[in-house]
């Protein structure tokens, strides 16, 4: 899934959220709002039907959990899950698999870390 989105690049409405995204992280808007935001742009960029739907039903969960993550993250790790944000967005409007694959792999690894998995 994640290697057609970034085959494809990223369009001009994603490229304009995310610039809203940065502006939010900027001016302190609340991080798991800013996280939230980030993902829908994720899910909607496939284009993808069967997904988006799937995604929508289990984004409670995901926003438990993630509300987790972002409460005992410090401020070195909510950079961290800044710029993993940052590094699977570029990978995607850069049309960079590899780059992008790379980003989720380590934004996995952190919540995961976070979470005490």
């Amino acid at each position: 899934m994640e290697i057609s989105i970034a085959n494809r690049g990223a369009n001009d409405d994603a490229i304009i959220l995310h610039n809203t995204l940065v502006t939010n992280h900027l001016r302190g808007k609340r991080l798991a709002d800013a996280d939230k935001a980030f993902h829908d742009l994720l899910i909607q960029a496939t284009e993808n039907d069967l997904w988006i739907i799937i995604m929508e039903a289990v984004t409670d969960i995901y926003r438990e959990m993630m509300d987790l993550v972002i409460r005992n993250a410090d401020e070195e790790d909510q950079n961290r899950l800044r710029q993993c944000h940052e590094d699977i967005f570029s990978g995607l409007t850069e049309k960079n698999s590899e780059k992008m694959l790379h980003a989720i792999e380590q934004h996995y690894d952190m919540i995961e870390e976070l979470l005490g998995v």
